[in-house]
């Protein structure tokens, strides 16, 4: 009996500092574990605010590409990129300067519209993010005794009776095609940059209306400069009603006005879109610094 008490009083366990030390191990393992789960959420949500904020700069160069009748010239504006059920395009009557959404990317109601109508509006409540989209117009005419545009990949002219052509654009790995109706002409990949630049000549006493439809299975867009379109005061119908661009499938822009003697028939200026979202949290730039620009020539009339 008194053996088997000795051997209990024998049997040590852990004293109270070695239990405060193994907590003590436990407690920065544990918190290097859990800073490096917020770490990599911080990083995931940081990846995914760019993505949205890339995509969201592209739709808006998208709507200031393709609006240049109703674009507005003088201020800043962007269109209501989430609520296309109010049919808002850049237009003078309906300018927006900036926009607010939510921690997950929700447009903010602030008026009827989505959108903020003055120049520094007031951020609702609930703002996380903020778009501000801006387009500066030279003071000046460019072009007014021969614009720039680049050196075209393909010049091709349409046919005087034919008024319906199906334009085909593909990139097999790398070679770029095109066919235009039952035609198969060469294009210069050599002059293909960041887009696809395609010269198109109106025949002489050509007929009018011509449509074109394109479709575009290439990543670039297609930058189609029309040439010897005749004027509204012959046809009765502005430069792009004379000759329609009908994108189906792909980007493409249309650039009218232009003579083969390298004038234009109306004055044209070069605008620039800057788009800027910023994080209100910490003034973050989702779109860098500089934000996204583009570019684009709109002719003033016809």
């Amino acid at each position: 009996m008194n053996r088997r008490i000795e051997q209990i009083k024998n049997d040590k366990g852990f004293t109270l500092v070695e239990v405060i030390a193994a907590f003590a191990v436990m407690t920065l393992i544990t918190s290097s574990i859990l800073q490096m789960f917020v770490l990599s959420k911080n990083i995931n949500k940081k990846a995914f605010d760019i993505d949205r904020a890339n995509a969201l700069a592209v739709k808006c160069a998208e709507i200031f590409k393709a609006g240049p009748d109703t674009m507005q010239t003088d201020a800043m504006f962007v269109s209501d990129l989430l609520n296309t059920s109010n049919n808002e395009t850049f237009n003078k009557n309906n300018v927006v300067f900036a926009k607010y959404y939510d921690n997950n990317w929700n447009v903010l109601k602030v008026n009827n519209y989505n959108s903020v109508s003055s120049l520094n509006p007031i951020a609702p409540s609930g703002a996380f993010y903020r778009l501000d989209a801006t387009v500066n117009k030279p003071s000046t005419a460019e072009g007014s005794t021969g614009l720039f545009y680049p050196d075209p990949c393909l010049i091709y002219t349409l046919n005087a009776s034919v008024n319906d052509y199906t334009i085909n654009i593909s990139n097999n790995s790398g070679v770029y095609s095109i066919g235009i109706n039952s035609d198969l002409p060469v294009l210069d990949s050599t002059k293909i940059k960041s887009n696809i630049p395609v010269k198109i000549i109106f025949p002489q006493n050509g007929q009018y209306p011509k449509h074109l439809t394109v479709n575009n299975g290439t990543a670039l867009e297609v930058a189609f400069y029309f040439f010897d379109v005749p004027p509204q005061s012959q046809t009765g119908m502005p430069f792009d009603q004379a000759v329609q661009l009908l994108p189906a499938k792909g980007p493409c822009s249309g650039s009218y006005g232009w003579l083969s003697n390298g004038l234009t028939k109306v004055e044209s200026r070069k605008y620039t879109l800057t788009v800027n979202i910023t994080r209100l949290s910490d003034n973050f730039k989702l779109l860098g610094s500089s934000g996204y620009v583009t570019d684009r020539y709109f002719n003033i009339g016809t």
